[in-house]
């Protein structure tokens, strides 16, 4: 390990409140449907996805075992499960000291809450209500079948 790689978590006091903010931005804006329900429910269930992947990976670290590539930690963020693992960071305590990684982290989470602010742009907005047909359409012939 490098001088300096673990230290203190001075950016995790600014997760809770950071996460709060988001999943109050999502509700109102689900409530007053400015952003279609499947997007929150994706965040949910990515974020269900990921704490699992991270509490996995962190029992695997403590019995030296095959551990998930860091790489495949930061998709996970990247596509909407960033709630999950800052989650995991704090309750866990997986993944929370290591600054590189944690650095990557907030990267991937400012892309994901980028993309998801696409949504609210006229080529966003026509995206998004691509989808939703698209799931609408998937869901009627699943309910069909």
């Amino acid at each position: 390990m490098k001088a300096g790689e673990r230290t203190g978590n001075k950016e995790s006091a600014y997760g809770g409140p950071a996460m709060l903010i988001f999943v109050l931005f999502l509700a109102v804006f689900t409530a007053l449907s400015l952003i279609p329900l499947w997007i929150p429910l994706l965040y949910l269930i990515m974020s269900l996805l990921t704490f699992l992947v991270y509490t996995m990976d962190k029992r695997a670290a403590k019995k030296d075992r095959w551990r998930v590539p860091e790489k495949r930690l930061h998709t996970l963020e990247f596509c909407c499960g960033w709630p999950g693992a800052l989650l995991a960071q704090q309750i866990v305590r997986h993944k929370s000291q290591k600054v590189s990684f944690r650095r990557i982290f907030w990267l991937m989470t400012f892309f994901n809450v980028t993309l998801l602010g696409t949504c609210f742009t006229p080529q966003g907005t026509d995206i998004t209500e691509a989808i939703s047909k698209e799931l609408k359409t998937i869901v009627e012939h699943i309910r069909k079948s």
